[in-house]
């Protein structure tokens, strides 16, 4: 064989070898696509893929035996592949659950095995940042499929995860983008940067996902403070209300204890030397039967335990919402003593801060504020008194607390020999309306018959009107209350300071409406005729006064529950307290007039209480001194 026939064969078998090669691949690609896909159950494929592990030799697995609560919501959060439509999904409770592993969880899964692409929403873009490098990008590069995808710079972005076939796009709550995706995820959605005036973040992310028939939506968050404030709690309320229960272990006994109850946790005996909580003394009660669960059969109890719906007619909208306590936890340093001890700290006398911490990441709830009890209901309704008089009325004045688009007010009367009563109370949800019931309001009406020189008879109203009020400022429409309040005379602005040199109140050098007020000395004076004053009179009420207006007046607690300390020092954490400030501004305003003014001058008409008459009534110390004799008199 000639030197160029031995060429022409080595070619020919190069270009062979390389279509073999090129045909086999083509093959295989065909068949991968061709040939049935096998999808595992997604609590299958978690706990033999997804590895928690930094270290590739020392795999850790996530184990869902440690955390059966997060079985349910898995699988209810491929229900949108598996069966279409749109899937809702809320997952809430105590801090350090595994609730951000569970949506890191679903992220390589669906875009595994169903090439779906998703959006997540961390509160920034930051905080973004950080998350997926310490926990998404490890957890994905550990799955063989997306190593060599994940080891490209270019397919790793600050915005984004290129894959084969889909995309993982990130964003913060702080700039929401214009992106649409099947599966939104959103990552402590009680954080998120929210601005007045606009909607919720939330709302934006849903709306990525219109153009989908098939979606899903899910949301995970331990709740922060109270349920109002909530988003995550509210997004909690309007699903299927879903609590973890835990198995109670006596046998015949079909009673399950919820995961939040931390009542149920009984201490026991307790050490006699030092009163503390003694660990193997405690015991978890089932309220059904009354068997006492000792903490080592805890691991059982949660294992077997299970979702409790309230609202199970909403799983026909696919929309699940579950929520997880302290109780389901098998992690240490959530043990019965650690909670025990934790309760016993954040009681009722505790600092309002230990009281939310524990409600958000003990029980797993919202704070829910503290109702008025019966005895203190009782205490302050010993201020109940008939209605005074006409006679025994010397005058009567309102006081107005703003509040965002509406106000509350009330409207007390001065009563001779040092009393007062509340006549009104209530709600104004414009400035029309407070400024109609000032300037038109009558109490003690009377309907007399006025004979004209004509012989014609007319019918006359006679009362008493609202003589002057106090309004307070109100920092988010104060310069709307200041021009509405000076058209109207007799009235006056206030705003809470901490005066110096023991003044109780000053006059503003910027406005010569407004009276400065020492908030915590006026706090003290009303809480003083509430719970110390001997005249109950002091401070009357109708009988009929609703526990709205009780709750909101008893809302002042002293810090660490001490009760010995100062009323100055009382606050009112997050408890509402709007008539308690109608009521401190209303003895302010009292005690105003009184000292700057004459009986005659501030009980004649409206329209004489102005400063010219004020400034009238200094210059005349004599009458001063008589104004306060003859009003402590009556």
């Amino acid at each position: 064989m000639s030197e160029r026939s031995k060429v022409d064969d080595k070619g020919a078998r190069v270009v062979a070898s390389e279509i073999a090669t090129v045909a086999r691949g083509v093959v295989g690609e065909l068949y991968r696509y061709i040939k049935p896909r096998v999808v595992p159950k997604i609590t299958d494929w978690v706990s033999e893929n997804i590895n928690l592990s930094m270290n590739p030799y020392k795999p850790n697995y996530f184990n869902l035996e440690l955390v059966p609560y997060l079985r349910e919501p898995l699988e209810r959060a491929t229900e949108y592949v598996e069966y279409g439509g749109r899937v809702e999904i809320v997952l809430t409770g105590i801090e350090q659950l595994g609730k951000t592993i569970f949506f890191c969880s679903l992220v390589p899964y669906f875009a595994l095995f169903y090439d779906e692409s998703c959006l997540i929403t961390y509160r920034s873009k930051e905080f973004a940042e950080r998350m997926n490098s310490e926990k998404l990008l490890p957890i994905m590069r550990n799955i063989s499929e997306f190593h060599g995808q994940l080891s490209r710079r270019e397919n790793i972005t600050k915005e984004f995860y290129q894959l084969q076939n889909s995309k993982v796009y990130f964003q913060g709550s702080d700039n929401i983008m214009g992106v649409s995706y099947p599966v939104c995820m959103s990552d402590e959605v009680d954080k998120w940067v929210t601005h007045e005036g606009k909607p919720h973040p939330r709302d934006e992310v849903k709306k990525r996902m219109r153009s989908f028939e098939n979606s899903l939506d899910l949301a995970v968050c331990s709740p922060h403070k109270t349920k109002s404030s909530s988003r995550i709690t509210q997004e909690f309320l309007k699903g299927s209300r879903g609590y973890y229960h835990l198995k109670c272990q006596n046998k015949g006994c079909n009673h399950y204890i919820a995961s939040f109850d931390i009542g149920a946790l009984d201490k026991g005996e307790v050490d006699s030397e030092t009163g503390e909580i003694v660990a193997k003394n405690i015991r978890l009660i089932c309220a059904e039967c009354g068997y006492r669960h000792a903490e080592n059969q805890k691991a059982k109890m949660i294992k077997e335990g299970c979702y409790i719906h309230q609202r199970s007619d909403r799983f026909a909208r696919r929309k699940y919402s579950f929520q997880v306590g302290a109780l389901a936890s098998q992690f240490a340093a959530l043990s019965w003593e650690n909670i025990l001890n934790e309760q016993q700290e954040s009681g009722s006398t505790a600092p309002l801060e230990k009281q939310i911490n524990f409600a958000n990441s003990f029980k797993g709830l919202p704070f829910k504020r503290k109702k008025v009890t019966s005895e203190e209901l009782k205490q302050l309704k010993n201020h109940c008194m008939s209605k005074p008089e006409k006679d025994d009325v010397i005058a009567i004045m309102m006081s107005l607390d703003t509040q965002r688009g509406h106000f509350k007010y009330i409207t007390r009367a001065i009563l001779k020999g040092g009393r007062s009563y509340l006549l009104d109370y209530g709600e104004f949800k414009d400035f029309m309306a407070a400024e109609n019931y000032y300037k038109t309001k009558l109490f003690y009406q009377t309907i007399e018959e006025k004979k004209l020189q004509n012989g014609a008879k007319k019918k006359v109203i006679n009362g008493i009107s609202v003589c002057s009020a106090i309004w307070d400022e109100g920092g988010h429409i104060s310069k709307i209350v200041q021009r509405r309040a000076a058209a109207l005379p007799g009235v006056w602005i206030y705003k809470g300071f901490s005066l110096r040199g023991g003044k109780l109140y000053e006059i503003s050098k910027s406005n010569q409406r407004r009276i400065n007020g020492d908030k915590k000395y006026w706090n003290a004076n009303l809480l003083h005729y509430l719970l110390i004053d001997e005249n109950s009179e002091s401070f009357g009420l109708p009988y009929n006064i609703k526990d709205d207006y009780l709750a909101e007046i008893n809302a002042s607690r002293p810090p660490n529950g001490n009760y010995e300390i100062n009323f100055e020092r009382w606050d009112f954490g997050e408890r509402r307290h709007d008539y308690f400030d109608c009521e401190k501004m209303w003895y302010l305003l009292k005690h105003f007039m009184i000292e700057r003014l004459t009986p005659e001058q501030w009980l004649r008409a409206r329209g004489e209480n102005d400063l010219s008459l004020m400034r009238k009534a200094n210059t005349n110390k004599h009458r001063r001194r008589r104004a306060k004799r003859d009003l402590t008199d009556y």
